[in-house]
C-alpha cells in the first residue's frame, strides 16, 4: 500500500512541476509572439528578435514571480498586466523595480474596484492608462486626479511625447507613494507561503 500512495504521490508531484515549466513556456511564447509582432517592420532579422522576446519574457516572468508575493495581486493577474503592455508594444525591461512599479498599480485598481469584475477593469484602465486616455469613470483615474488635478493632461502629454512604460508607471506610482502597502503585506502569511511556492517553482523552471 505504501508503495502504492507512493507512487501516486511521486506521479501527482511530477505532473505539478511538468504543469509549471508547461505553463511558463506557454506564456512567455505568447508574450515573445506579441512584441514580436510590433516589430515586424523593423527591418530586423524576426528569428533573431523573437528568441530576444522570448529571453525577455523569460526574465520578466521570473521577477513577476517574485514581486506577487509581496502584492495584492496574484502572478496571473500580474502576468496579464505585462502581456497587456507587450500587446501594445509597450514591454517593461525585466528588473525588480519594473515589477513593483507594475504591481503597484495593479493592486491600486484591484483595491479601487472591489466588487467589480477586477479582472477586466484592470485590463480596461490600464490600456486606457498606456494610450494616454484615461477615462472620467475609471477607479484609478479619479484616485490620480485628486492627488494632480492635472493627471489626464500630464498623461496625454506623456504618451504623446513617446514616454516609455517605465516612465509612465514612475508618474503614476509617485502620485500613489503616500500609502505604503508594502509593509502591510509583509505581515502577510498567505503571501509568505506564495513566496515559498514561487522559489520552488521557479526552481522546477529552472531544473528543466
Amino acid at each position: 500500500v505504501r508503495g502504492v500512495v507512493g507512487g501516486i504521490g511521486a506521479g501527482l508531484a511530477i505532473k505539478k512541476v511538468s504543469d509549471c515549466i508547461e505553463e511558463f513556456k506557454m506564456t512567455t511564447l505568447s508574450v515573445a509572439t506579441m512584441l514580436t509582432d510590433t516589430m515586424r517592420d523593423s527591418g530586423m532579422a524576426m528569428d533573431e528578435v523573437f528568441d530576444q522576446n522570448r529571453r525577455h519574457a523569460e526574465e520578466f516572468y521570473r521577477v513577476l514571480q517574485q514581486q506577487s508575493a509581496k502584492s495584492l495581486s496574484s502572478m496571473d493577474d500580474l502576468m496579464s498586466a505585462y502581456t497587456m503592455l507587450a500587446n501594445y508594444g509597450r514591454a517593461l525591461s525585466p528588473t525588480a523595480r519594473n515589477a513593483q512599479l507594475l504591481a503597484n498599480v495593479v493592486d491600486r485598481i484591484r483595491l479601487a474596484t472591489k466588487g467589480q469584475n477586477q479582472e477586466i477593469q484592470v485590463m480596461q484602465e490600464l490600456r486606457a492608462m498606456m494610450s494616454g486616455q484615461a477615462r472620467p469613470s475609471d477607479a484609478l483615474a479619479r484616485m490620480l486626479r485628486q492627488r494632480d488635478a492635472d493627471f489626464s493632461k500630464t498623461l496625454g502629454t506623456m504618451v504623446s511625447g513617446g514616454a516609455s512604460a517605465e516612465e509612465i508607471l514612475e508618474y503614476v506610482n509617485s502620485l500613489l507613494s503616500d500609502v505604503d502597502m508594502g509593509k502591510y503585506l509583509s505581515r502577510s502569511l498567505s503571501k509568505s507561503l506564495e513566496l515559498l511556492k514561487g522559489n520552488v517553482k521557479l526552481l522546477a523552471i529552472d531544473a528543466f
